[in-house]
């Protein structure tokens, strides 16, 4: 008997609804209607087909409760959206959970403060050591346990400025045309509507709603932001912001209806993604902020240090800046909050000296001995020969870096010197371009590092030979170039002593690249120590 009520049932389904499969959906429909109106009777018809009144009339009080947070909390209008207002609230946010200790060390930990500590120190370097192990301390305090509310109150708090986003108005409209959310004194006149009508208003309301909640760390955060936390009358839109969350307009319900618009029990939405760790992101934006403004300190007095010995390498020499990646650019980022370009110091010295003393002088010195002098070992000859070629391609390769910098490829855009400059020089740099600036800079500076590391290595290297050929030169029979002594000099009469003066300049030279690169290691040149 009971076999033969299924093939009924079976055969009922394929008739009226086309398989089994639709008729258990179905089903699954009614019974979803029904719980829905058990809950609501007036929000939905026995059909499943129309919203009523009742709906739209719980969905006022809610906008209502939304809405009375609207002017307050204006500044949330970009927060989540926007990078730098969501960084400015949620920095603010995060120094409100730390204790008096975090907060003297953030404080000493400014720009400010760090470089007038700098600035007054004769030993600048031993300062920033001691800066580091402060942030150090720092960091253990921020990563402490209390902090784990941050993330939650974070969350809620982006989900609470989606709500104030929702467009409230272009939902209930639809209810009745004559409806406004301005109006505090609208009397509800809505008609039901079809469910159709509204579905894709509902999946964007639920896509927020269903990860909102009214949390302790949500409650702390919003008073922090109001700036008066025992207020009477946030508490009281917070209670009822709650009530409406908790009793009535649940995201149970909410599903109910879209499932039920869909036609699939199973439906399940989109929600609006959970951070992965807030408190981690501020802790490594805090980060990032220290060592950016440690690299310009630490640039900075390394470059106070180096440039008297750039003045002496120079003395009586006219020096070129570079105009595409140089101190006038440089000194533009740095004002407008940028790390700064990395290689000006160095590059501008490498540049300058291949143009003003090697090429006139240096290499003239080199020529000579290679044509006059007797190698008795011809591969040091020929290792000179390269080190000369070298210097050549190093300097084209300079030249093409000018070029490039003048015009460096952004996504769809260029930027070079000039456009940076005005970039930079306007009252207000956008979002977008300083995202540009930030990849302009890395560009630039991957480039420089390269060509500061081809420095290193080629002057090491004529330095190591410069300076073992003057030792050599000393002996009662010298080894690497045997008539050393008997080859006149292009600028003085004794060859010899033009060395010597070419060593001293090197010496200068390789003095500034080391501390931007690794110089040639003496292993490299065993052959020569003869």
């Amino acid at each position: 008997m009971a076999s033969l009520f299924d093939f009924l049932l079976k055969l009922f389904a394929r008739i009226f609804w086309g398989s089994e499969e639709e008729w258990y959906k179905h089903k699954q429909r009614k019974a979803i209607i029904k719980s829905l109106r058990e809950r609501h009777p007036d929000w939905l018809d026995s059909s499943g087909k129309r919203l009523g009144e009742g709906f739209a009339s719980a969905m006022l009080k809610l906008a209502r409760s939304v809405h009375s947070f609207a002017g307050e909390f204006s500044r949330l209008s970009a927060f989540g959206r926007d990078e730098q207002a969501t960084e400015k609230i949620a920095g603010a946010l995060f120094r409100s959970w730390m204790d008096d200790e975090a907060v003297a060390l953030l404080e000493s930990l400014s720009y400010e403060k760090m470089k007038a500590e700098v600035s007054s120190s004769l030993d600048p370097f031993a300062v920033l050591e001691r800066l580091d192990l402060r942030f150090e301390s720092l960091f253990t305090l921020l990563s402490g346990d209390h902090f784990s509310g941050f993330s939650d109150g974070f969350f809620h708090l982006l989900l609470f400025a989606e709500l104030l986003r929702y467009d409230f108005q272009g939902l209930l409209v639809q209810f009745d045309p004559s409806f406004s959310i301005l109006n505090p004194r609208y009397v509800s006149a809505f008609s039901p509507i079809a469910l159709a009508q509204v579905e894709e208003e509902l999946l964007d309301f639920y896509y927020i709603w269903e990860e909102f909640e009214v949390s302790i760390s949500f409650e702390r955060d919003i008073s922090i932001l109001s700036g008066d936390e025992a207020s009477d009358t946030l508490e009281q839109r917070l209670y009822h912001l709650r009530e409406a969350r908790e009793r009535g307009f649940s995201a149970e319900e909410l599903l109910l209806l879209l499932q039920i618009a869909k036609e699939d029990a199973a439906f399940q939405p989109s929600t609006y993604p959970k951070p992965e760790n807030s408190q981690l992101h501020e802790i490594q934006r805090i980060k990032e902020k220290f060592l950016q403004d440690r690299f310009r300190l630490e640039k900075s007095v390394k470059e106070k240090k180096l440039r008297p010995i750039a003045e002496k390498l120079f003395l009586g020499i006219p020096y070129r800046p570079l105009k595409e990646y140089g101190v006038g650019i440089d000194r533009l980022l740095l004002a407008a909050g940028f790390v700064g370009f990395r290689y000006v110091l160095p590059l501008e010295t490498v540049m300058n000296f291949l143009e003003a003393i090697y090429r006139p002088s240096i290499s003239r010195e080199l020529a000579k001995l290679l044509d006059e002098g007797f190698f008795p070992d011809p591969t040091l000859g020929q290792r000179l020969v390269r080190i000369m070629s070298d210097a050549e391609g190093l300097e084209t390769n300079l030249k093409a870096f000018c070029t490039f910098a003048g015009d460096v490829p952004i996504g769809d855009r260029t930027i070079g010197d000039k456009e940076a400059t005005s970039l930079l020089q306007s009252d207000e740099i956008s979002a977008e371009d300083r995202t540009a600036l930030e990849e302009y800079q890395k560009i630039l500076d991957k480039e420089a590092a390269e060509l500061v590391k081809q420095s290193g290595a080629l002057f090491g290297k004529l330095y190591r030979f410069v300076m073992l050929l003057n030792r050599d030169a000393k002996q009662r029979q010298p080894g690497i170039v045997t008539n050393i002594r008997a080859i006149e000099g292009v600028e003085k009469r004794n060859i010899q002593e033009r060395f010597r003066d070419i060593e001293e300049s090197l010496d200068l030279l390789v003095a500034i690249l080391k501390r931007y690169t690794v110089v040639v290691s003496p292993s490299e040149y065993e052959a020569l120590s003869v």
